[in-house]
C-alpha cells in the first residue's frame, strides 16, 4: 500500500510530486520514537468529499504545515486498503484524524472536517501536551455465557422498536440508511408472524429505494437532515451489496415486484461502472465529480449530461470483501429473479478471487499483500461460498468453506471472547474485537456448522457470542438488532430444506425452484442426488425413492417425502 508523506515543501509549493513514504508499521512508531515526534493519522475514504476539503483547505494552510513539519509526522491512510484501521475507528466517520505517540497510545482523536485554524490549535495543544485525552480500553472481562440473558434480550428489543422512526421509516437518527441488521431483524420476525414488524421492515425498504440513482441505479450511502431526501452521492461497494441482497430477499419474502427491480437497478448499475474486464469489482464511486465541490447539480442531470461532464472517480482496488459480497447479493439476486446471469457473474467474480486471492490454508488475502489478513475478507467470501453451495448444490463450494472455516478459527479467533480484526500487522496498533464483524462472524460460523456438520464451528460461534453478550458490549450502541440475530440463530435450527434428485429432469427443477424461492436470511438447503453421491453431511438418513423428492426439516420435526412442487411450497409454508 502507498501512503502519502504529507511535507511542509510539498503543500508551501502546491507542487503535484509526491515523496514516497514510509508504510504504517513498526518502522514508521520506531521513527516517532527516535525523532521525538508525534503520529499523525488522516484517514479518508477516497470517495469522501469532506476529505478532498481536508485536503484542499487543512492540509495547504502554512501554519499547520509548519507544524507538522517540525512536531509531526503525517501519514495519510486509505480506509478501504486497510480494513483492520477502519474497522478501529468506523465509528468516528471519515476522515478520522488520529494522533499516536512512538508507543502507540493515542493522544487525541477528531472525527469530520476539521478546519485550518482549528487543527493549528489542535496542534499547539498537542505540543504543548502530549498526554492522552482519555484511555482507549477495550473490554476485558467476558461473560462465560453464550446466549443473551432475558433482561438482556429485552432491553435489546426495546431498543429496537424505541428508536425505530414510524413516520418515515428507518432509524430514529440524523441520517438515513438502509440499517442491515434492524432491517434484517424486522424481516425475520415478520417471516414468524409479527405483523407490526412487517410493516416496519416494509415502510423502511420503501423509503430506502429513494436513496437509488434513478438514472444509473445504484445506491447512495445516506442522506442526512432526518429524511430520505438529502443524500451524500457516494457509492460504496457496502451499500450496493447491501441494498441487492435485501431488496432481493424482500421480494421473495412479500411477494412484491418493486424490491426485486430495486436489488436489479443496483446490480445494473455495478455492471455498468464497478466491474471489471475479468469479472471482478471495484471498491466505490466518488461522490463529488470535481473532488471537493459538491455535484448536487451532477445527479440531478440525465445520462447524457452526465457523460458529457465526465464520471465521478472510480476506486479500482480490487479487494476480497468486494468480491465476497457481491457474490452473495448476485446469489441471492438469481434465486429472487430466476436470471442466470447473476449466478454466472457470481461464478466470474469467485473464479477470478480463488485466482488472485487465494493464499496457503484456504482463506483469503485483501489485495496482494499478504502480510497482513483481515477478518473481513473471509467472512465475506465464506458467506459466498456457503451461499454458492446453497443454489448450486456443488459439494466443492461447502468443502472449500469448510476449510475455509479452520483458517479463520486459526488466524483470527481472539483469547477468552470474540474474534479479531485482523493478523498482527506488527506495529503497537493491535487488532481489536470489532462488533459488526463479530455478530457476522459468529452467524456464519453457527451456519457452517449446520452444512458441514462439525461441531467445532458451533463452538467458536459460541465464543464469539461470549463477546456479544457481555453487558458492556450489547448495550454499547442505541441499537444493535444484530445481537438478537445472532442469539437467534444460535438458539435455533434454521430451516432445512433438501431436494434430492436428477437435476437435468424437469421434476427436481420445479422442487430446485421452490427451496431457492423460500431460502431466507437463516436457512440450510442441501440439493443432492443421492444415487450419485452421499451428501456432505450426513445427519440425517433420508429414505430412498425411484423419483425426484423433497424434504422439510425444522428444530423437531421433518416431513414425510413431497413429490410435488405445489406440496412442498405448501408444506413448507404450514411449516413456517
Amino acid at each position: 500500500m502507498k501512503l502519502l508523506l504529507i511535507t511542509l515543501l510539498s503543500f508551501i509549493t502546491l507542487s503535484a510530486q509526491t515523496l514516497q513514504t514510509p508504510q504504517f508499521n513498526a518502522e514508521l512508531f520506531e521513527r516517532a520514537k527516535k525523532e521525538n515526534k508525534i503520529i499523525v493519522m488522516d484517514l479518508e475514504a477516497v470517495w469522501c468529499h469532506w476529505c478532498h476539503v481536508m485536503d484542499q483547505t487543512t492540509y495547504q494552510d502554512k501554519k499547520v504545515l509548519a507544524l507538522l513539519e517540525k512536531h509531526f509526522i503525517f501519514v495519510k491512510v486509505d480506509h478501504d486498503a486497510r480494513p483492520d484501521l477502519a474497522q478501529r475507528y468506523r465509528e468516528y466517520g471519515w476522515p478520522a484524524t488520529i494522533f499516536f505517540n512512538g508507543d502507540g497510545q493515542e493522544i487525541v482523536k477528531r472525527t469530520g472536517y476539521i478546519a485550518p485554524n482549528q487543527m493549528a490549535n489542535l496542534l499547539n495543544a498537542i505540543v504543548k501536551d502530549p498526554s492522552p485525552e482519555e484511555e482507549s480500553k477495550e473490554v476485558q472481562n467476558f461473560t462465560q455465557k453464550s446466549s443473551l440473558t432475558k433482561e438482556l434480550t429485552q432491553i435489546l428489543q426495546k431498543r429496537h422498536d424505541d428508536y425505530y422512526d414510524s413516520k418515515l421509516g428507518g432509524l430514529k437518527s440524523s441520517q438515513k440508511y438502509l440499517e442491515i441488521d434492524a432491517i434484517e431483524y424486522a424481516m425475520n420476525q415478520a417471516l414468524h408472524g409479527d405483523k407490526a414488524q412487517s410493516q416496519r421492515a416494509k415502510k423502511t425498504l420503501d423509503a430506502a429505494i429513494g436513496l437509488i440513482d434513478p438514472v444509473w441505479g445504484g445506491a447512495y450511502q445516506y442522506s442526512t437532515h432526518g429524511d430520505w431526501e438529502h443524500a451524500h452521492y457516494e457509492k460504496i461497494m457496502r451499500t450496493q451489496t447491501r441494498y441487492i441482497k435485501t431488496y432481493a430477499l424482500a421480494a421473495k419474502q412479500f411477494n412484491e415486484p418493486k424490491y426485486l427491480e430495486a436489488s436489479k437497478k443496483v446490480a445494473s448499475y455495478m455492471f455498468r461502472f464497478l466491474q471489471s474486464p475479468e469479472g471482478a469489482f471495484y471498491v466505490s464511486q466518488d461522490a463529488d465529480l470535481e473532488q471537493g465541490t459538491k455535484a448536487h447539480d451532477y445527479f440531478t442531470y440525465n445520462n447524457e449530461k452526465r457523460l458529457s461532464l465526465g464520471i465521478p472517480r472510480i476506486d479500482k482496488h480490487l479487494y476480497a470483501s468486494s468480491q465476497g459480497g457481491m457474490i452473495e447479493g448476485l446469489i441471492y439476486l438469481y434465486e429472487a429473479s430466476k436470471n442466470e446471469k447473476y449466478l454466472n457473474e457470481a461464478l466470474r467474480a469467485i473464479n477470478w478471487t480463488f485466482s488472485k486471492r487465494l493464499v496457503r490454508g484456504g482463506g483469503f488475502s485483501h489485495d496482494k499483500d499478504t502480510s497482513i489478513l483481515y477478518l473481513d475478507d473471509n467472512i465475506k467470501m465464506g458467506k459466498a461460498l456457503l451461499a454458492l453451495y446453497r443454489s448450486t448444490g456443488e459439494a466443492r463450494w461447502l468443502i472449500q468453506a469448510v476449510q475455509l472455516g479452520k483458517f479463520i478459527e486459526k488466524k483470527f479467533k481472539a483469547p477468552k471472547a470474540g474474534i479479531l480484526t485482523a493478523t498482527d500487522n506488527g506495529t503497537p496498533i493491535k487488532p481489536v474485537r470489532q462488533l459488526d464483524e463479530n455478530i457476522q462472524s459468529a452467524r456464519f460460523m453457527n451456519l457452517l456448522a449446520h452444512y458441514s456438520g462439525k461441531e467445532r464451528y458451533k463452538k467458536f460461534a459460541q465464543h464469539i457470542m461470549k463477546y456479544l453478550t457481555t453487558e458492556t458490549v450489547s448495550l454499547r450502541r442505541i441499537t444493535e438488532a444484530g445481537i438478537l440475530l445472532a442469539d437467534y440463530e444460535l438458539n435455533n435450527d434454521p430451516l432445512h430444506l433438501t431436494v434430492n434428485g436428477d437435476f437435468s429432469k424437469a421434476e427436481t427443477k420445479a422442487l430446485k425452484e421452490v427451496a431457492l424461492k423460500n431460502a431466507s436470511w437463516y436457512s440450510r438447503i442441501d440439493l443432492i442426488d443421492l444415487n450419485q453421491a452421499p451428501s456432505y453431511n450426513q445427519d440425517i438418513t433420508y429414505p430412498k425413492t425411484n423419483k425426484p423428492t423433497a424434504f422439510i426439516c425444522t428444530q423437531s420435526q421433518c416431513s414425510y417425502p413431497l413429490f410435488t412442487a405445489k406440496e412442498f411450497q405448501e408444506i413448507i409454508e404450514k411449516f413456517n
